[in-house]
C-alpha cells in the first residue's frame, strides 16, 4: 500500500515556499522566475501525485475514476520530467551558461535544439501513450501498470542530470564553493529519491525529498535576504557584485545603463525612509514596465543611493543603447507620493562589454564598479546619455581605478603641486587674496581633484595631503614671493577627514610658528559636510584657532541645506556664495535670494566672496550687489606659484 503522506508533506511545504516567495517579492529576474518556474512545476507534480494515489488507495468506487486517474497520471510525468530540465536549466542560470544557449550562432542553434529535444520526445511518448499504452495503463479495476517505455522517463532524466553537472563542473569559477556544494546536495537528494521510489514504489519519498531540495535551494543558492532589498523587492548591490563578477568568469558579451537620480540625496534627507523606498519602488516599477512595453530583457539591480543598474545580455545588448535613449526621455519627472508631489531628474550611461578589449569600455570588475558609482564624474554630459565617446573617457576610468596607487606614488614621489587662484577686493580695487588649491599631474596628465580627494579620504592619505598643503602655504607666505605680491591672507581649504583631526589646531599653530609667520595671513575655509561629520572636533577645532587669530570661511554656501544657525553661532569671517548663484542670477526668484541673503549676512557683519564669476557683465551685476570680493576665470584661472606672482605683478602695473 502506497504511504500517500510523504506526498501530502510535499504539497504542504511547497504551498508554504511559494506564499513565502510572493509575499516577500523575489519574484525580479529571470533567476528568480525560473526558480518560481520549478517550485510552481514541482507544486503541480505533486498535486497529480496526491490525485493518482488518493485515487488509487482512498477513493473507493468513484464516477469517472479510471478517466481522472489516467489524466493525472499523464499530467504527472509531463510536469515531473519537467523538473529535471528545469533543474538542468536553473544551473544554466546560475553559472550564466544560459547566455552561450541564447546566441543566435551556430553553436547557440545547435546547444538549443540538444537540450529541448530530449524533453519534446518524451513529451510525445508521454502523449502517444493515450493511445498506445507503452508508458502505463490503467486497468478496468482502475489500478495502474508501469511499462516498458517508462525507462525512457528516466533516460531523459538521467541525460538532463549529466547536462546540469557537466556545466556545473565547466563553469565552477562562476559560482562559490558553497552554492557548488548546495547543487551537489541538491542533485544527491533528486537522484536518491527517484531510485528509491524505483525500486520501493509504495515509499513515495520523490515529491517530499524535491520539496527539501527546493528550501534548501531557496535557502542556500538564491539566499534572497542577502541579494534583494527587502523593502522595495529589488537586487541589491550584493547581486550586482555577484552578477558583475560572472560577466568576467565566463567572459559572457554584455551591456549596462546605468542610472542616477541626481537629486537623490535631497529626496533622502527630505522625505521618510518609508516614502523614499516607495519613491525607488515606483521609479523600478517604471523601468520594468519599459523593458516589457519595449520588448527589452535587462536586469534591474538598486544600488542604493539613488543608483540603478540594467544588465543586458545575449541579443538585447544590440537594443540597449535605444533603450537608454528610451528612458532618457520617458522616465517620470514628477509624481505624488501621500499628497506629496516628488519631483526627480537623472543622469544615465550606456556601456559595453566585450571579451575583446578594443570594443569593451571597461575590462575588469573593479573598472565596472567604478563605473557604477561615479560615471556621471568620470564621462561628462548635459544632455544626453553618457557614453564612451574618445580614448580620454577610457583614460580617465583607468586613472579612477587606480587612484589609490597613483596617490601612493604622488605621495612618496612629490608630484602634488599647489596652484592659486586670485581674489579681487570690491572696495580696495585690488587683489586682496587668494585661494590656495591642490593639483595632481600623473604621467602627464592632471587628475581631477573630484576624483583623487574623495578617494584619498577613504584610504586615510588625505592626511599626508593636507599636511603638504600646509606646510606649502606655510612656505610660500614665509617667501619674499609672497611679500612681494601685496597680498594680505592666503585661503586655505580644510577636507572633512582634517576637521576630525584633534590635534589639528595644535598643528596648525605650530607649523605658523616654525615658519615664523602670523595668523592672520591664514584664512581656513571649512564645509557644511566637514561640520555635520563630526560636530564636537570641529567645534573644538575652530574655537581654539579662533582664539589663536586665525579667520574662517563657510565655502560653497548655497550648494545644499545651509544651516543658518551655523552662521550664527561660529566664528566665520567670509561666507562664500557657489557659483550656482552666478549661474541663475538672470532668474528673478534667484536674485530675490541672492539680494536677502547678502543684506541678512551684511547685517551679520560677514564678509562675501562670490565664486566662478568668468565676465565683466558679471563683475558688475556682484559689484552692484554689495559683495565683497570675487573670484573666478574672469580675473585668472588657478596657477602655479611662479606664474600666479607673475600675475599679481603685472595686474598692479596695469590696474
Amino acid at each position: 500500500m502506497r504511504v500517500i503522506y510523504f506526498t501530502l508533506c510535499a504539497i504542504i511545504n511547497i504551498a508554504v515556499l511559494i506564499l513565502a516567495i510572493y509575499a516577500r517579492r523575489f519574484t525580479q529576474g529571470s533567476q528568480n522566475k525560473f526558480f518560481l518556474l520549478i517550485v510552481w512545476d514541482t507544486f503541480l507534480s505533486a498535486i497529480c501525485d496526491f490525485i493518482c494515489t488518493y485515487l488509487q488507495v482512498y477513493a473507493g468506487a468513484f464516477p469517472h475514476k479510471s478517466t481522472i486517474l489516467f489524466v493525472s497520471t499523464t499530467l504527472y510525468f509531463i510536469f515531473r520530467n519537467f523538473t529535471m530540465v528545469a533543474l538542468c536549466m536553473y544551473v544554466f542560470f546560475l553559472t550564466n551558461f544560459i547566455y552561450v544557449i541564447q546566441e543566435k550562432s551556430l553553436k547557440g542553434r545547435f546547444l538549443s535544439v540538444l537540450i529541448v529535444v530530449p524533453y519534446i520526445l518524451n513529451v510525445i511518448l508521454i502523449v502517444a501513450n493515450i493511445w498506445t499504452g507503452w508508458i502505463f495503463t490503467i486497468d478496468e479495476n482502475s489500478i495502474y501498470h508501469r511499462q516498458k517505455l517508462i525507462a525512457f522517463n528516466y533516460v531523459v532524466a538521467f541525460i538532463y542530470t549529466v547536462f546540469g553537472i557537466a556545466v556545473l563542473i565547466a563553469f565552477h569559477k562562476a559560482l562559490s564553493k558553497s552554492r557548488i556544494y548546495a547543487i551537489a546536495f541538491m542533485y544527491i537528494l533528486s537522484i536518491s529519491s527517484v531510485f528509491i521510489q524505483f525500486f520501493y514504489p509504495h515509499l513515495m519519498v520523490e515529491m517530499f525529498a524535491t520539496s527539501i531540495a527546493l528550501f534548501e535551494t531557496m535557502i542556500l543558492i538564491q539566499r534572497p535576504e542577502e541579494l534583494t532589498d527587502s523593502s522595495t523587492g529589488m537586487f541589491n548591490i550584493s547581486a550586482f557584485r555577484k552578477h558583475g563578477k560572472n560577466l568576467f568568469l565566463n567572459k559572457n558579451p554584455a551591456s549596462l545603463i546605468f542610472i542616477r537620480i541626481t537629486n537623490g540625496k535631497t529626496l533622502l534627507n527630505a522625505l521618510d525612509y518609508e516614502t523614499y523606498s516607495e519613491c525607488l519602488t515606483n521609479i523600478n516599477s517604471f523601468i520594468l514596465l519599459a523593458l516589457k512595453e519595449q520588448k527589452t530583457k535587462g536586469q534591474l539591480y538598486h544600488l542604493q543611493k539613488g543608483r540603478f543598474a540594467i544588465l543586458f545580455k545575449g541579443e538585447y545588448t544590440k537594443r540597449s543603447l535605444f533603450f537608454a535613449n528610451h528612458l532618457l526621455k520617458t522616465l517620470p519627472r514628477t509624481f505624488k507620493l501621500k499628497n506629496i508631489t516628488i519631483e526627480t531628474d537623472y543622469k544615465i550611461c550606456h556601456t559595453i562589454y566585450d571579451n575583446n578589449s578594443k570594443n569593451s569600455d571597461f575590462n575588469s570588475f573593479k573598472e565596472l564598479m567604478v563605473l557604477a558609482e561615479n560615471f556621471d564624474k568620470i564621462l561628462k554630459s548635459e544632455k544626453d546619455v553618457i557614453t564612451f565617446k574618445d580614448a580620454k573617457s577610457k583614460e580617465m576610468l583607468k586613472q579612477s581605478v587606480s587612484i589609490d596607487s597613483i596617490l601612493m606614488e604622488a605621495i612618496s614621489n612629490n608630484l602634488f603641486e599647489m596652484y592659486y587662484q586670485p581674489i579681487y577686493s570690491v572696495a580696495e580695487h585690488r587683489i586682496i587674496s587668494a585661494e590656495a588649491l591642490i593639483r595632481l599631474k600623473y604621467d602627464g596628465k592632471f587628475i581631477s581633484p573630484e576624483f583623487f580627494i574623495p578617494a584619498a579620504e577613504k584610504n586615510g592619505l588625505i592626511h599626508q595631503i593636507g599636511d603638504f598643503v600646509l606646510e606649502s602655504v606655510c612656505q610660500f607666505i614665509a617667501s619674499d614671493k609672497f611679500k612681494e605680491t601685496g597680498l594680505d591672507y592666503i585661503e586655505l581649504n580644510l577636507s572633512v577627514s582634517q576637521c576630525m583631526e584633534s590635534g589639528l589646531a595644535d598643528k596648525i599653530h605650530n607649523l605658523t610658528k616654525r615658519y615664523g609667520i602670523s595668523s592672520d595671513k591664514i584664512n581656513l575655509e571649512i564645509t557644511e559636510t566637514a561640520i555635520d561629520s563630526s560636530v564636537n572636533t570641529m567645534l573644538n577645532n575652530i574655537q581654539k584657532l579662533s582664539s589663536l587669530g586665525f579667520s574662517f570661511s563657510l565655502d560653497d554656501y548655497g550648494t545644499g541645506y545651509s544651516n543658518i544657525k551655523r552662521v550664527v553661532t561660529l566664528p566665520l569671517k567670509i561666507i562664500k556664495f557657489d557659483k550656482t548663484f552666478v549661474n541663475e542670477v538672470n532668474n528673478p526668484q534667484m536674485q530675490i535670494v541672492l539680494k536677502n541673503n547678502i543684506e541678512m549676512m551684511k547685517e551679520m557683519k560677514k564678509e562675501i566672496v562670490v565664486e566662478g564669476i568668468e565676465t565683466n557683465e558679471m563683475l558688475k551685476v556682484f559689484s552692484d550687489y554689495h559683495c565683497d570680493f570675487i573670484q573666478g576665470f574672469y580675473f585668472s584661472k588657478p596657477l602655479p606659484v611662479n606664474d600666479f606672482c607673475s600675475w599679481v605683478d603685472n595686474w598692479k602695473k596695469q590696474a
